[in-house]
């Protein structure tokens, strides 16, 4: 394929990715990490459509290069603005404003008007510490759930970057490559085919992020309590057949935790359900800071929540229900102009070798609680599938 059909076939690529994601943006107008790489889009059609006419007839020096280049170093910084949005990082878009036209007025010096090789070997580094940039971005922000929607664009990103840096070698250590301006050579075409691969698999590496993250957003709002943020009831079994399944596969501990705030219709009443919510919020920020990071923590319903323990043995699981226990007990929250203390009932239960499902544990749970509020309320107490037993 000939220098003029690539630039071409890059400029219809571009276009495709302003237009797409710009469509993409219509259908989702709080992703405003498209908007910035639509406009990447642009910028790069803007650098091949300048180019394509120089195929045709003469242009000026201010044209070309100096805006084709500016343009394209606007596309590469608007890629990155996108990916620190989409992270919800400060974008620092005026530093890709800024590069842009330090890009059109370094085109003024004499050794840079020289030759098409010399703007090369200025130009590569740069564009491959912007390549870098966004690298970085994509791997250390990615996280576990993105990470592998986020992978396609850094591993263009990447690859970009290899080709760059293998071009500026060449470039380095030639000294007889006779480079012209929109040329045909070898050199040059390879670098717009990079751009025509970038662009074309970069459109739908950016739309992949956006629509894997309007799935964890949607997988949010089915599984998670908003008013706790912990899971909800929906998510439970799904979770718990899981780590059940898990639990009796590897012989490995499970216990799991019924708990329910003591009274807490009178705290509704008198206080009104604004409060009691503040109350249901505090009792599980408070636990959750004594939990671990592997722990499964679920509101069942109302003022009752269920506390899922992998790897959790008996003598773990009580303590651990007791320091709860404690803890609620110890730290009063402030309801209106009182402070009033809350304590918590919980029932305790175990993962036993002869359950044939989690909802057994849950039942035996459910039993300890109904034992430690007949008992008094602020009580643990725990059911070994024999019996029950009164912790403290």
């Amino acid at each position: 394929m000939d220098a003029y059909t690539l630039h071409i076939a890059t400029a219809f690529a571009s276009a495709m990715m302003t237009i797409s994601l710009l469509g993409l943006f219509i259908a989702s107008p709080r992703e405003y990490s498209l908007l910035d790489w639509s406009f990447a889009g642009l910028c790069f059609f803007a650098t091949n459509g300048l180019t394509v006419l120089v195929f045709h007839s003469e242009q000026p020096f201010w044209v070309a290069p100096v805006l084709t280049n500016a343009f394209y170093f606007a596309g590469h910084c608007a890629l990155l603005v996108g990916v620190r949005r989409y992270f919800g990082l400060k974008t620092h878009w005026q530093f890709g404003v800024g590069l842009a036209l330090v890009i059109a007025a370094v085109h003024l010096l004499p050794w840079v008007q020289a030759s098409v090789a010399n703007r090369l070997l200025l130009f590569f580094p740069l564009l491959m510490l912007i390549n870098s940039l966004t690298i970085s971005v994509l791997w250390r922000y990615g996280g576990r759930e993105l990470r592998l929607a986020c992978m396609p664009l850094l591993v263009l990103e990447l690859l970009f970057l290899l080709q760059l840096l293998l071009r500026t070698l060449i470039l380095g250590t030639t000294s007889d490559m006779n480079l012209t301006y929109a040329g045909s050579q070898f050199f040059q075409t390879s670098g717009t085919l990079a751009i025509f691969v970038f662009l074309s698999l970069g459109t739908m590496a950016c739309a992949m992020m956006v629509i894997r993250r309007q799935e964890l957003e949607l997988r949010q709002l089915t599984t998670i309590d908003p008013l706790t943020g912990w899971f909800n009831r929906r998510a439970l079994n799904d979770i718990a057949v899981r780590e059940f399944e898990r639990s009796a596969r590897t012989s490995s501990e499970l216990g799991l935790l019924v708990l329910d705030i003591d009274h807490f219709k009178k705290i509704n009443d008198t206080y009104g359900h604004v409060d009691g919510d503040e109350a249901l919020k505090h009792v599980t920020n408070t636990c959750a800071l004594l939990l671990r990071g592997y722990d499964y923590l679920f509101r069942f319903g109302g003022e009752e929540f269920v506390i899922l323990l992998p790897g959790s043995d008996h003598e773990c699981t009580r303590k651990l229900a007791n320091r709860l226990r404690l803890k609620i007990q110890s730290e009063p929250v402030t309801l209106g102009q009182d402070r009033v203390a809350l304590t918590i009932s919980i029932g305790v239960a175990q993962r036993r070798e002869r359950d044939q499902s989690w909802l057994q544990i849950l039942e035996r749970a459910d039993s300890a609680l109904y034992h430690a509020k007949q008992s008094g309320r602020d009580r643990v107490a725990f059911h070994n599938g024999l019996e029950l037993s009164q912790v403290s």
